[in-house]
């Protein structure tokens, strides 16, 4: 596994910017797999068709996160429901005076999230994290999601 003193970035100063070699960078994350980081055991998920829009804000609330994945009855992955997508909704709806949280379906607000496998190095894994996904499910081999990556892991 990987600890934080696994390795160090060659740091350099000046004086308006911190840099680091991104080359370095790179080699050093490719030695590394998905597999190796320390993910946490439980994996918080909202199901389609059980979890309404109501249920999924709840969970997001007491799990203290920003985003979760959305399965089927089957357990495959659907989507992401992220709270940025929940409250752009909300303001939606409410424009045009029709909020109804309860009921609403998840499935509609799972947006497309990049996935990943624990055999993936750590250097494609930030490439695919550092753009405007900013997140990325870890699905095993028979694509049932084990965890999450953010670009804060």
């Amino acid at each position: 596994p990987i600890s934080q003193t696994s390795f160090r970035i060659p740091v350099s100063f000046d004086l308006c910017s911190l840099t680091f070699d991104m080359a370095w960078l790179h080699q050093c994350l490719s030695q590394y797999k998905v597999k190796d980081l320390p993910l946490p055991s439980q994996l918080v998920t909202l199901e389609h068709p059980r979890h309404k829009l109501f249920d999924a804000i709840q969970v997001l609330a007491e799990h203290h996160l920003q985003s979760a994945p959305v399965l089927n009855a089957e357990g495959k992955l659907i989507g992401a429901l992220d709270s940025l997508d929940v409250v752009a909704y909300l303001v939606n709806e409410a424009m045009d005076g029709k909020v109804l949280l309860a009921n609403h379906d998840i499935e509609s607000l799972a947006m497309w999230v990049a996935t990943v496998s624990p055999e993936d190095s750590l250097d494609q894994v930030g490439d695919t994290v550092a753009g405007p996904v900013r997140r990325a499910v870890v699905v095993d081999e028979n694509e049932k999601p084990i965890s999450v990556i953010t670009q804060s892991t």
